[in-house]
């Protein structure tokens, strides 16, 4: 049985995991989590019981491309939203690709960062860091290949976007009837039932792209969600105009075989609305814009955060402040009927 330290050190503690089996060589890796030493203790003990351990030279062997390219097709699949990483991912292969998992270091992935902060925002590059450190964690817990300098994007410093970066792009002006003229008017035959039914219920656009009709109530106006971003199935409440599109989408396409309810894809979706916004003549205003819209309506008519919360899936206080962005004006009357002399 492997045996798990607990190793104090001036930055912090970390866990060592020690593996001794009789016709192997002793094993052992560090951990900053106890549960990450453990599995990776019972992943390479695991293969060596089937007889399939990977040795520790397969690090030598093994590319960081054979390793992107391992990770594409046996991990990422399971991944909801898992479009973006595969561009990532021939990013990462393309910069990175040619160097074996033990020749790569923190001077090599610090290189790459460089060079991207150069092309695109930091929130970008921190994604694509994020990516080449769950590649390097399946190759250790997953397929029990042993890198001798562990996993080297831990040592890199990640780009912190500042926080004057974060969204707080509303409809401004007459943009929202722009928008929605410019989809009535497209070959699209649903473009503008879509974009109606984003800004009245706040869902991400995979959550739109994967509604089937089981799902919805229209009785009872409610729809229910079996598969989120945070792993959270949410059932929430449609607006009287949101029951309205419903049944129009119904009424035009009945029920397809898939019983899905847009019969579209979530990239696509993004696709239209970028289109449509170029065709209406706004600048930078993305899909993903409508869930702060939803959420800073629902903050300005008085909803509590966690009634925002029920409706948006958003768990955290932090991470609705973050999407609800209300405008001053509509506080106006509140202000001055708290603050008015009695």
């Amino acid at each position: 049985m492997a045996t798990i330290r607990k190793r104090k050190n001036k930055s912090g503690d970390t866990w060592q995991a020690i593996v001794r089996r009789n016709g192997y060589r002793p094993m052992s890796a560090t951990f900053d989590v106890k549960e990450d030493a453990e599995k990776w203790a019972r992943a390479q003990e695991r293969e060596m019981d089937r007889g399939a351990f990977i040795p520790s030279d397969a690090a030598s062997r093994m590319t960081v491309r054979k390793a992107c390219e391992k990770y594409a097709a046996e991990i990422l699949p399971s991944k909801r939203g898992a479009g973006p990483d595969i561009s990532r991912l021939d990013r990462l292969m393309t910069a990175l690709g040619n160097l074996s998992l033990a020749a790569l270091e923190p001077s090599h992935v610090a290189e790459y960062r460089d060079g991207r902060l150069k092309e695109v925002g930091g929130q970008s590059v921190k994604h694509e860091l994020n990516l080449l450190q769950r590649v390097l964690k399946a190759c250790i817990l997953d397929w029990g290949i042993h890198l001798p300098r562990g996993i080297v994007t831990e040592q890199v410093r990640k780009p912190q976007p500042p926080p004057s970066s974060k969204r707080s792009r509303r409809y401004e002006g007459d943009e929202e009837e722009r928008l929605l003229k410019a989809a009535k008017t497209s070959r699209s035959k649903t473009a503008e039932q879509i974009i109606r039914f984003a800004i009245q219920t706040g869902m991400r656009r995979g959550e739109i792209a994967s509604m089937a009709w089981p799902d919805v109530n229209l009785v009872e106006g409610t729809l229910h969600i079996p598969e989120t971003k945070t792993d959270s199935p949410r059932t929430i409440p449609l607006t009287d105009e949101a029951v309205i599109i419903l049944k129009e989408q119904r009424r035009q396409t009945g029920l397809r075989p898939d019983k899905k309810v847009w019969g579209v894809r979530a990239d696509s979706i993004s696709k239209m609305f970028s289109r449509l916004c170029e065709k209406a003549g706004i600048e930078n205003l993305r899909l993903h814009d409508n869930r702060h819209e939803t959420a800073s309506r629902l903050a300005e008519a008085g909803f509590s955060p966690f009634e925002i919360s029920a409706v948006t899936g958003q768990k955290s206080w932090e991470t609705i402040k973050r999407y609800t962005h209300v405008r001053p004006t509509s506080l106006r009357d509140k202000v001055s009927a708290a603050i008015k002399k009695k």
